[in-house]
């Protein structure tokens, strides 16, 4: 949970959820806006495969006094196979007008195009799907200013969901 309390906070939070065989992931989060003129970007990326569940569940809400808030929730999602489950749920609770809020979710498989140009150029279709799962996880990967950390999610990611 967030708290923006003092005027003109920033927060930036981002989530990857790697879920396969038959793992439940389930995420929460709040980000409340109190004060005037805060900022808030929130990207929550699932990958699921197997027999898997993921949940995403983001409540964003900006107080009556919180004019000027400025945020964004996305919540972006990969199903591996067709037994894995994701429930993608942002949320807004708006309660002043003078604000800039978006949210949105999407679903949805490797696609197919790209799976086939990667082919078309000598790559095994296991070693594409591999790549296109990275691509998707590196936006959140990349932002981790940890290596040993970004180490261990790629090591995590290898044979697992491929």
């Amino acid at each position: 949970r967030i708290l923006h309390q003092g005027e003109g906070a920033e927060a930036r939070l981002d989530g990857l959820i790697l879920a396969d065989e038959n793992q439940v992931a389930d995420t929460h989060t709040r980000i409340d806006h109190l004060v005037p003129d805060c900022r808030s970007f929130q990207q929550h990326k699932c990958i699921a495969s197997g027999n898997s569940t993921a949940v995403f569940s983001g409540n964003i809400v900006v107080h009556r006094d919180a004019r000027g808030t400025d945020t964004r929730q996305s919540s972006r999602n990969l199903l591996l196979s067709n037994k894995a489950r994701i429930d993608a749920q942002p949320q807004l609770e708006i309660m002043n007008d003078d604000v800039s809020c978006k949210h949105g979710a999407t679903m949805g498989k490797l696609d197919a195009e790209e799976l086939f140009y990667f082919m078309s150029r000598g790559l095994q279709e296991a070693q594409a799907r591999k790549l296109l799962i990275y691509a998707f996880a590196a936006e959140i990967m990349d932002r981790i200013p940890i290596p040993n950390l970004v180490r261990s999610l790629r090591e995590s990611m290898e044979g697992r969901l491929v």
